[in-house]
This record gives C-alpha cells, structure tokens and sequence, in this order.
C-alpha cells in the first residue's frame, strides 16, 4: 500500500514539469495568435499633397488716374500692388485737372478728377479704399503779428470731395485745415472711408473741388502756396 502512494507520488512529481511546459507552451501559442490578429487590423492613408498656397502680385492691387474729360489718362499715374507704397506726384488735387497750382483768385476754383480702379485679376482680392490727408502747410508761413502780416491760406481756401461707386462718399465743403482736423467729431488724421469691398475690376471717380472765396481778398493771402498730402490705401477685405 506504501508503495502504490508512493509511486503515484513520483509520477505526480515526473508529470508536474511536463505540465508547466503545456501550459507555457499555449500561453506562448496564444500570444503569438493575438499579436497576429491584431497586426491583420492596422491600416494607414498618407495625404502626401498638403500645401498653403498665397496669390501673386496679381490677385490685389490698386490704381489712381488722373481723369480728362470723363476719360481716364493711359498710364496710370501710380500702380500698386499688395505690400507696396507708391508715390503719384503728376497729379495735384488742388490744381485744374490734375495740374501743377497756377495763382487762384478770390472767387476762382479748380477742379480735378482722379479714378481708382482694383488692378486685382478676375477672382482677386477685394480691398476697402480709404484717404487720409495730412496737416496743411503753408509757404510763407502764417504770421499775424509780421511784419509783413502774412495770412492763413490753409484756413481760407476750400475743399469739397464727390466720390461716385456702390456707396457715393460726399466730403461737405470745409478749409483744408478742417480737412484734416476733420471738426465733425472724427478725431484728426483719420482715414475717410471712400468705398468699401470693392472688387476686382470696380472703380471710383473721386471729384477734387479747391475754391477761394470771394471774400478773400486781404492782401496777406497774396504770394502764398500751400502743401498736403494725401494718402490713398487699400486694405484686403
């Protein structure tokens, strides 16, 4: 009886390690069956063509021309495109037509015509159109007191702006200092909104009116020549 226990004991004990075996054997069969499965479920779409494009010179940009007789002059006086600041010195706003100032008498104006076109090619950008004046400066400079007393044409002369478009911009008669100071409540040097949104192949006519009222007739305001710059922008909208 001894040794039946005893030997079902040593074949236990020969079984046990033959057991351990089995059962790292499957447990290795089973892992290499799941990392198999799984790898049959990875899959992967590369999108090899992604880019940021931005448009050419082309696609925004503005024109201003001096305009004769309802008809815009070929070339334009200045052309530019996205990122440049030009300069258009052949037309003065306060001049007949666009010209260079010849001697004004009370009573006398001069007016001038400039168009500005968006150059942008078809499918451009459209760009709001602004004007912003600066100070008026005058030679020979104001002086009350003198001698001799010299008078202040920037206070005197006046400005009246008519803009055609979508949205017609009209600037009421003021002097050329308030143009600038602009006293209707918009603080001084700010841009005049001119048009908005304008696109690609769109224009606006702006009428430039310089009067010298007929009562301006001190001989202070003789032998003067005043000066302001104007500024015109386009802003992509």
């Amino acid at each position: 009886m001894e040794f039946n226990r005893k030997k079902e004991a040593d074949g236990r004990r020969r079984l046990s390690p033959l057991l351990w075996l089995a059962s790292l054997g499957a447990i290795g069969v089973m892992v290499l069956g799941i990392t198999g499965t799984l790898s049959q479920y990875v899959a992967s779409i590369t999108n090899s063509e992604n880019h940021v494009e931005t448009g050419g010179a082309d696609t925004f940009g503005f024109s201003e021309s001096n305009v004769i007789g309802g008809v815009p002059v070929d070339p334009a006086c200045a052309e530019a495109g996205a990122g440049q600041a030009l300069t258009c010195s052949t037309v003065n706003k306060n001049g007949q037509t666009g010209a260079s100032a010849t001697p004004i008498a009370p009573g006398q104006s001069r007016t001038t015509t400039v168009r500005l076109e968006n150059t942008a090619s078809p499918g451009g950008l459209s760009g709001t159109l602004t004007l912003t004046p600066e100070p008026c400066t005058q030679v020979l400079a104001a002086d009350p007191v003198g001698p001799p007393i010299v008078g202040d044409l920037c206070d005197t002369v006046t400005i009246t702006i008519t803009c055609g478009g979508p949205v017609p911009f009209d600037l009421t008669t003021r002097t050329l200092t308030d143009f600038y100071e602009n006293p209707t409540g918009t603080p001084a040097g700010l841009p005049y909104v001119i048009a908005t949104a304008a696109p690609p192949g769109s224009f606006t006519d702006c009428t430039f009116t310089t009067s010298m009222p007929a009562s301006a007739s001190d001989p202070s305001l003789q032998g003067i020549t005043t000066s302001q710059p104007m500024t015109w922008t386009f802003t992509q909208v």
